[in-house]
């Protein structure tokens, strides 16, 4: 009798795993995109900066058209001060991504508004490509229920139009399930131009990017 209970469970379990669709994200974000022509992107001099009632010390660095740096380093340690002087530092004419950790309500309206904006064109070419990045096109256009991380999404989608040549996205990966998180790594690690993240998960970091800048005790430092 166990036998045969042990035979109908396991054909059970073989029907399951028979029925089972991995996810896939079929299509290049990137097929058009390639790096700037500008071999670097920023350059950011040796010096110092106010960080909470301290400082941050850094050497001289820079952001290549290919680099993909990870900016990693404890809660309160300057990452978000650090970012915010390399924004400082970035050509007004550089086409970029720039995705914040948060979103208020009336920037998120006004993405919205510019989704809606767009020529059928662009829109379809938006929404593919949120669609490749694991959220309902549908229910991102409505608006309704649009959560944060289908916001960043749409945000990157949209500035995918623009050709950038630097992405910057802050825990980008904030909110994401699983499978969310996995199409946003082959998206990011696929893309040819500079990328800078911020984020506490390691394993997507390394599958992102190659070189990572460690704040620590009040001074940033270049590991590759």
């Amino acid at each position: 009798m166990s036998t045969q209970l042990d035979s109908r469970i396991a054909a059970v379990e073989g029907r399951v795993a028979a029925a089972r669709v991995s996810k896939r994200y079929d299509g290049d974000l990137w097929l058009d995109a390639e790096p700037a022509r500008r071999r670097v992107l920023i350059r950011l001099p040796e010096g110092e900066i106010l960080c909470g009632e301290g400082t941050l010390a850094f050497p001289e660095l820079f952001v290549g058209n290919t680099d993909h740096i990870a900016l990693v380093g404890a809660n309160g340690a300057g990452k978000s001060t650090f970012l915010a002087h390399m924004r400082c530092l970035i050509d007004p004419d550089l086409p970029v991504i720039d995705l914040p950790q948060e979103i208020d309500a009336p920037a998120r309206r006004q993405v919205l508004e510019r989704v809606r904006g767009l020529s059928t064109a662009e829109r379809g070419k938006v929404l593919s490509t949120v669609a490749q990045l694991n959220s309902d096109p549908d229910r991102i256009l409505s608006g309704d229920g649009t959560s944060p991380s289908e916001l960043r999404k749409l945000m990157l989608a949209m500035g995918m139009l623009s050709g950038p040549a630097l992405i910057i996205m802050d825990e980008p990966t904030n909110h994401l399930d699983l499978h969310s998180v996995e199409a946003l790594e082959r998206a990011l690690s696929g893309f040819p131009g500079a990328l800078v993240l911020v984020s506490h998960d390691q394993r997507f970091l390394s599958a992102c990017t190659s070189v990572r800048w460690e704040i620590e005790g009040g001074a940033l430092r270049v590991r590759l």
